[in-house]
């Protein structure tokens, strides 16, 4: 008898840390954490399973300073198949504050 009241206390005590839980994630306006768990694999294409918002730009931008040799030095081989493994769409090297490559890769 004393396991089975062992397991039917672990039972609710577990219930009641995944119940506070949940209090908490929706007091904190958290959901998102939910779609994240049932879409674990998002990739940059997925933008219409979360919430999003327009950032509108300002009124003044700023032009980032391109090294002497922006984009003349090609990136290794190593770096590309790193780059095309995780999918990325855009690489940007900045060195001593200036822009010192800069790659931007359409995905159809």
């Amino acid at each position: 008898m004393t396991n089975l009241s062992f397991g039917i206390k672990f039972l609710l005590g577990f219930l009641l840390v995944l119940l506070i839980a949940n209090v908490l994630i929706f007091v904190t306006d958290s959901t998102y954490i939910y779609k994240a768990l049932v879409y674990q694999q998002v990739g940059i294409d997925d933008i219409n399973l979360f919430k999003t918002r327009e950032v509108k730009s300002g009124n003044s931008s700023i032009e980032w300073a391109k090294a002497i040799n922006y984009n003349k030095n090609p990136i290794s081989d190593s770096l590309r198949r790193t780059l095309e493994r995780n999918e990325s769409v855009a690489f940007l090297v900045i060195k001593n504050d200036c822009n010192t490559f800069f790659h931007f890769q359409i995905r159809v």
